[in-house]
C-alpha cells in the first residue's frame, strides 16, 4: 500500500512538473487545463474600400510562457465549418488558413520567452455563428495541457460602432456627387480626402439625406468618410473622371 501511494505521489509530481513547463496567459489571466476562452467578433469598415470585415481574436493572445528550453508542439482541432475561416500566423513566417480538422506546429522554446498563439477567426458579415477550437500543448510526446477557444459572432457584441446606424447609412456615387441616405435626422459630417491624406471637402448635415457635390474637385481618386457621434459609420473610394 505504501508503495502504491509512493508511486501515486511520483505520478502527481510528474504531472505537476509537466504543467509547469508552460504557462498559458490570456492577457493577464492564467489559463488552466480544460479552460474555455471566448473571443467576440467585431465589425470594422475598410477606410478605403468601404468593405466590412468581421474578425474575432486578438493579435497575439493567448500567449505561451515556457519555464525552460524544450520543444513545444501546438495542435489545433477545428470544426469543419471553420475551414478557411481560421487564420494561424504563429511560428511560421506567414499567416495560413486552416483547411483541415487537425493542424500541428512545433517550435523550440526558450525560458521566459513568450510565444503568441496568433490564431483568429473571420466571419461573413451578417451571418452570425461560432467556432469552438481545441488547442493541445505537448513537449515532445508528453502532453502538457489542453484548452478551448470559442470564437463568437453575434448581434450583441458584433458592432464596433456602438450607438450609431452604420448598417443603415447608404452612400451612392453618381459620378459627380455623393448621395447620402441615413436612417434618421441627426448631426453627421461627410469628409472627402485625396489619396495623399489631404482633406479636400468637409460638409456637416443634420438631415436624413444629403447630396455632396464633387464638381469642384479635380479628376482623380478620393476617399470619403461619414462620421456620426465622433465615430466613422461609412467610408469608401470614388473615382472622378
Amino acid at each position: 500500500m505504501k508503495k502504491f501511494f509512493s508511486l501515486l505521489a511520483v505520478a502527481l509530481c510528474s504531472f505537476t512538473s509537466v504543467l509547469a513547463q508552460v504557462t498559458v496567459k490570456n492577457g493577464d489571466e492564467v489559463i488552466n487545463d480544460g479552460d474555455i476562452i471566448t473571443y467576440y467578433a467585431t465589425e470594422s469598415i475598410d477606410e478605403y474600400e468601404g468593405d466590412t470585415s468581421v474578425v474575432a481574436g486578438p493579435q497575439e493572445d493567448p500567449t505561451f510562457w515556457p519555464a525552460q528550453e524544450g520543444n513545444l508542439s501546438i495542435t489545433v482541432t477545428a470544426p469543419q465549418k471553420a475551414f478557411g475561416k481560421l487564420k494561424w500566423c504563429a511560428i511560421t513566417a506567414s499567416c495560413e488558413e486552416i483547411e483541415q480538422e487537425i493542424t500541428t506546429r512545433s517550435t523550440k522554446t526558450t525560458a521566459d520567452f513568450p510565444i503568441p498563439m496568433e490564431l483568429h477567426a473571420e466571419f461573413n458579415p451578417g451571418q452570425y455563428d461560432n467556432y469552438v477550437v481545441g488547442v493541445e500543448l505537448k513537449n515532445g510526446l508528453t502532453r502538457i495541457m489542453s484548452f478551448y477557444i470559442n470564437y463568437v459572432y453575434d448581434a450583441e457584441h458584433a458592432s464596433s460602432i456602438e450607438g450609431v446606424t452604420a448598417n443603415q447609412t447608404q452612400v451612392v456615387f453618381t459620378g459627380n456627387a455623393l448621395n447620402c441616405q441615413f436612417a434618421n435626422a441627426a448631426s453627421r459630417t461627410v469628409q472627402v480626402y485625396s489619396l495623399d491624406g489631404k482633406l479636400v471637402k468637409s460638409v456637416a448635415t443634420s438631415q436624413a439625406q444629403a447630396t455632396i457635390s464633387l464638381n469642384d474637385l479635380q479628376q482623380g481618386v478620393y476617399v470619403y468618410s461619414v462620421a456620426e457621434g465622433g465615430q466613422k459609420v461609412k467610408s469608401g473610394k470614388v473615382v472622378l473622371k
